[in-house]
């Protein structure tokens, strides 16, 4: 379906449904204040609006895909002193009228130090404790950095050379849905040395609700025009921005 987005790193199959039970739920007051930016809670979602540009033939067709995607944190899995595992419960609809599909189940878990996202199999570090200003890590340390996926069909290797690292912390952020007082900003690349590639990701955690924005520049090409934007001269990859528009 080509009015979704491009890639199974971001919406992949149904497996499971939501099992929500208040008794298995931490509360977010419970967890060190360093948390306070990725809290885990069943029960709470955030809902997301994506705009994506999809570069393919070579960069002559280009598709613009939009949509809304939910995240809803599932059941508790495990609950030991040191780790708390939640199931992670994607839903995915085009317009705001239509029904919502579930579309992945992955896995989320705060342990030694680090919190942990599958996607689609793939275990990112998306944070670190403590998270201050220029700390520094390999978000992509548990899975190989040559794993290739596929936009429209096109291979890329898009996780090579991700150096995560804190840029700004407890820094307001006005969002069109709503005002935050307090974000924690992370680059998890930023690369374009290379004239064939550029690789550009940032997330954006507000406290007490989670990951609320993420930017991402993921370009290839075999004919670089130096002097002009990547968007000019792309051949495959996508743009993608995520921008949350509600939450409970």
């Amino acid at each position: 379906m080509k009015s979704r987005i491009i890639s199974a790193l971001f919406l992949g199959l149904i497996l499971f449904m939501l099992d929500a039970c208040n008794e298995e739920s931490i509360p977010a007051t419970l967890f060190p204040e360093d948390k306070a930016y990725y809290p885990l809670e069943s029960g709470k979602f955030i809902t997301y609006k994506y705009d994506s540009i999809v570069y393919d033939d070579q960069g002559f067709t280009k598709y613009n895909l939009s949509g809304y995607i939910r995240e809803v944190t599932g059941e508790l899995l495990k609950n030991t002193e040191d780790e708390q595992q939640y199931r992670l419960i994607k839903y995915w609809r085009k317009d705001t009228t239509d029904m919502w599909l579930l579309t992945d189940v992955e896995t989320i878990t705060a342990t030694d130090g680090k919190l942990i996202r599958t996607e689609e199999n793939l275990p990112f570090i998306r944070l670190v404790f403590p998270n201050d200003p220029n700390i520094r890590w390999n978000g992509n340390a548990l899975f190989d950095e040559n794993t290739t996926v596929k936009v429209y069909g096109e291979p890329i290797k898009m996780f090579q050379g991700w150096s995560y690292e804190v840029i700004n912390k407890d820094v307001p952020l006005t969002l069109p849905a709503i005002a935050l007082d307090s974000t924690l900003e992370v680059i998890e690349v930023d690369d374009d040395a290379s004239i064939f590639s550029k690789r550009y990701v940032k997330q954006v955690y507000a406290k007490d609700i989670g990951p609320v924005k993420r930017e991402m520049q993921i370009y290839d090409t075999q004919r670089p025009d130096a002097g002009k934007p990547w968007e000019s001269y792309a051949e495959k990859g996508f743009s993608l921005v995520q921008v949350m528009i509600d939450h409970n």
